[in-house]
């Protein structure tokens, strides 16, 4: 059993993790605001505290998310990339079987 490896199969997946991280991108930097953006629910310090918290926490789950997709993006990046060189590789090896 043998290996066999479509680089054009590949490259098409990896320009649709390409894809697919940019939704996540655009998704978490659309609801943002909403995740990073709580009011206090009254004047008293304790609800200041509590929503300072939220946001907080909000703005650490964007920035993970972000991250995330950022390095999804790469993955797909480098993926196309050796599937390009995989190419390059067999036409080279071809060629030198042929002649």
């Amino acid at each position: 059993m043998f290996l066999q490896a479509d680089p054009a199969l590949i490259s098409a997946h990896a320009a649709n993790v390409a894809i697919q991280a940019q939704k996540i991108l655009a998704a978490t930097n659309m609801a943002a605001p909403m995740i990073c953006g709580s009011a206090p629910a009254g004047a008293e310090e304790v609800s200041a505290e509590v929503a300072l918290s939220f946001n907080t926490q909000g703005a650490a789950h964007v920035a993970a998310l972000n991250g995330a997709a950022a390095i999804l993006a790469e993955a797909a990046v480098e993926t196309e990339g050796s599937a390009a060189t995989y190419t390059a590789s067999e036409l080279i090896n071809e060629a030198a079987m042929l002649a």
